[in-house]
């Protein structure tokens, strides 16, 4: 199942903002992109951005 970034953010409480910012460094590279640009995550990224978190604090 993909997830939106909206839906990543909302989940998370990471804001847009550092999900692109995770993307740019390429810390967090999305799954895919679809034709409205809009940006989605599966469960590999999502257990990448929960080891991100954990290893913030």
């Amino acid at each position: 199942m993909a997830y939106s970034m909206v839906d990543v953010s909302g989940m998370s409480g990471v804001s847009l903002n550092r999900l692109s910012q995770y993307a740019e460094t390429g810390l967090l590279n999305p799954a895919f992109g679809d034709v409205d640009e809009d940006i989605y995550y599966e469960k590999q990224e999502l257990l990448r951005l929960q080891q991100i978190l954990f290893c913030k604090k």
